[in-house]
């Protein structure tokens, strides 16, 4: 898609869901995404500057040294950071279970993932990890962030479910 309207000369931007907008889209749409594709980033990428990158980066090249790694490592790696620490509440708890993971997880506030992510949350009624995210923009080939901190919406009970 993203090629074709660059041949028909189409100069809508498009916008793609976390889902589409990785590394990879860099290689699938080439130079036609350039100046075209803007896309919502919820995790940091592969190698950006920030705390909580070198603790992932270290772990990943120890165990696959020559392996090519992207967001969606760091993506894997923050629900795995979430998860341990639901791990250690539950068991703190005595209730090392099903229900008391979730219960565990559900005491989660401002989670520090180290710049990963936003600050991650949960509460009973409300399992959106959080409501923040950057924007970026595909330009010369690479993923360039078009603002430095995480927009964030509020968490209102009429997105809920969506």
């Amino acid at each position: 898609m993203v090629k074709d309207a660059a041949k028909l000369n189409i100069r809508t931007k498009i916008i793609s869901n976390v889902w589409g907008f990785d590394e990879n889209l860099i290689k699938l749409a080439g130079e036609a995404g350039n100046e075209r594709i803007y896309g919502m980033a919820p995790f940091a990428f592969w190698g950006e500057d920030v705390p909580g990158m070198k603790a992932a980066m270290e772990a990943a090249k120890k165990s696959a040294p020559d392996a090519k790694y992207t967001v969606r490592y760091i993506q894997g790696w923050t629900a795995m950071m979430v998860m341990w620490e639901g791990l250690k509440r539950a068991d703190k708890a005595g209730q090392l279970n099903g229900p008391g993971l979730k219960a565990a997880l559900e005491t989660l506030e401002n989670f520090d993932t180290g710049g990963l992510t936003a600050p991650i949350s949960f509460t009973p009624n409300d399992h959106r990890p959080n409501t923040a995210l950057r924007i970026f923009r595909m330009s010369n080939n690479k993923l360039v962030p078009q603002m430095d901190l995480f927009i964030t919406i509020t968490r209102e009970n009429r997105f809920l479910g969506w």
